[in-house]
């Protein structure tokens, strides 16, 4: 007879089933011990065996509750749900989700801690973008589903954008990767044309930030712009 290791409990494949009981059962009464996900494995999954914590939120996006409950899945509610409500909902069901909209796994979800991090209390000016919830193994993505704080910062969303589209990342690419350079040419380019928007809507914060992150990065560019055209230029000669 073969058993497989699955985190915290054995399996047996020959008859589907685990062999032991959950050992988080406590926390869960009402259900079964040998229960796996409670009893959803289309959406869920649960590879340590351990507890997870569901998240919920409205159409926006907007935080609303997190229940530490065994389901690692994102819930979308309708707009104006309040925590009230979703507490009321789930006294009703045993699924964790009830009456919300399952919409991913939380690896894969934008975690709301990680918005407004950056610069100017923005989500792309800077280095602290927004990103998903981690998974397993703690790491976090990227993720800008997020809407940008301002003009100024949607160019900055673009400039990234266009830095993951030739594999940039970080400050070391800013000073020394020159396959950016383009980039960050338009990305100058861009923030002037902010910095106009600001000054004509009288969005004097907008236009300093458009300002000072459109001239900033542009000097932080130029020198890796320089040794790139003088490089090619020597290979001419």
């Amino acid at each position: 007879m073969l058993f497989n290791l699955y985190g915290a409990r054995f399996y047996d494949p020959s008859i589907g089933r685990f062999t032991g009981v959950d050992p988080l059962a406590d926390q869960f009464h009402g259900w079964n011990p040998y229960h796996y996900v409670h009893d959803n494995p289309i959406n869920m999954i649960d590879p340590t065996g351990m507890s997870g914590e569901s998240h919920h939120e409205d159409e926006d996006g907007n935080f609303i509750a997190v229940y530490d409950d065994g389901d690692t899945g994102v819930y979308e509610h309708e707009n104006g749900t309040t925590k009230e409500d979703v507490d009321e909902q789930r006294e009703g069901g045993k699924y964790t989700g009830r009456d919300g909209n399952y919409i991913g796994e939380m690896e894969d979800h934008l975690d709301p801690s990680t918005l407004n991090q950056n610069l100017f209390d923005t989500n792309y000016t800077g280095p602290d973008n927004p990103m998903t919830y981690p998974d397993a193994d703690g790491k976090r993505k990227a993720d800008y589903t997020a809407e940008p704080a301002n003009i100024s910062d949607a160019m900055s969303k673009l400039h990234d954008l266009e830095y993951g589209a030739v594999g940039i990342a970080g400050k070391k690419g800013l000073f020394t990767d020159s396959k950016g350079s383009a980039a960050d040419f338009r990305f100058y380019s861009n923030q002037k044309t902010a910095a106009k928007v600001a000054l004509a809507n009288k969005d004097y914060k907008t236009l300093r930030q458009a300002i000072g992150v459109g001239y900033g990065l542009g000097a932080a560019a130029i020198p890796k712009t320089i040794y790139k055209f003088m490089f090619k230029s020597y290979l001419l000669y």
